[in-house]
């Protein structure tokens, strides 16, 4: 099987490539509600932390609490209280790629790392593993990586080992996503040599493309609920960064809503994160006092809104939003 599918060399039927002008993603498609919102949330809570060098946040569905910092992945309680402290090889700050089967992957650079969250312990599998796009199969089957040709590749999720791979795309892979029902691969490209940026589903069992939807701007993010649309975000800066919702219906690939980071009154980067329930999605706009936008998934709408800098963005297992600052964890709720 490994075999037949790194030989496979897949073909785009032309009738597979749309396209989507820019008027009819910016306008038929996009959501009219504007920036305006007042703030909607307040700092309930702030936790201090015991360094102020972290970055990044992973907020797992137990509210286990991850901090990322230069060449650490630290575990905190509720309290801010440092319960496990693990070094990596890289001086890189780690970023979650995935949770499966009591498993958490980070990446750090080029080191990949394995947390047991049963055991509290971790592994940094492996240092070699070159790739800009990495994600975890629902399933439990493989950990996933895309090159800097659109080749993708299986790992085995505890050995790190390659099991199986698809062949190039002709483009930068920029984010990877798979269905809950370990079905489809959702892989963002961005365009080279006159080619445009575009987004695949393919069939997760043999590589085939099934769709190819040509976009504007690369999507640097993919996010996929158990239920619901496959999200997408890109920022290339204001006013051509944006968040998009897409639905796979009858073979084909469709932007259910767009709003541009014009209309949110965001500039990237942004970190982003979804809720344990798949109903919310947070966009922050990092170290900018535009601050944060929770959107509905289904629809696109802003149902909660705070002008707040940040470092980072997480979902407690209640659908409360966390906000990571300098030297302290923030705890929101309504006002």
């Amino acid at each position: 099987m490994a075999g037949n599918r790194t030989a496979f060399r897949p073909q785009v039927p032309r009738r597979l490539v749309r396209r989507y002008s820019l008027g009819l993603l910016f306008g038929a498609l996009a959501v009219s509600c504007r920036a305006g919102p007042p703030d909607t949330l307040a700092i309930a809570e702030r936790i201090a932390l015991p360094d102020s060098a972290f970055s990044s946040l992973y907020m797992a569905a137990d509210d286990t609490i991850w901090l990322g910092a230069p060449g650490a992945l630290v575990r905190i309680d509720a309290g801010g209280r440092e319960l496990r402290h693990i070094p990596l090889g890289a001086p890189a700050v780690p970023e979650h790629i995935g949770t499966f089967g009591g498993m958490s992957y980070f990446r750090a650079g080029p080191s990949t790392v394995r947390v047991d969250a049963v055991a509290d312990s971790a592994v940094t599998a492996r240092e070699d593993i070159v790739g800009r796009s990495f994600i975890t199969d629902p399933l439990g089957r493989f950990v996933y990586r895309a090159d800097e040709s659109g080749a993708v590749v299986a790992h085995d999720p505890l050995s790190l080992e390659a099991v199986w791979g698809w062949p190039a795309v002709g483009g930068q892979a920029t984010a990877l996503a798979v269905t809950s029902h370990g079905d489809r691969m959702y892989q963002a490209v961005a365009g080279s040599d006159g080619t445009e940026s575009a987004l695949l589903v393919r069939d997760l069992q043999t590589g085939r493309i099934l769709d190819r939807l040509a976009l504007a701007d690369p999507l640097q993010l993919l996010l996929m609920p158990a239920d619901g649309p496959l999200l997408g975000v890109s920022w290339g800066g204001a006013p051509r960064g944006s968040v998009a919702a897409f639905h796979w219906r009858d073979g084909d690939l469709d932007v259910s809503w767009r709003r541009t980071f014009a209309d949110l009154g965001l500039s990237g980067p942004v970190r982003a994160a979804l809720s344990p329930s798949g109903r919310l999605l947070a966009i922050l706009a990092r170290e900018s006092e535009a601050g944060l936008h929770v959107l509905d998934v289904e629809t696109g709408r802003t149902v909660e809104r705070l002008r707040e800098a940040a470092l980072d963005v997480g979902f407690g297992a209640t659908d409360e939003v966390y906000l990571l600052a300098r030297d302290e964890l923030r705890r929101l709720s309504e006002l």
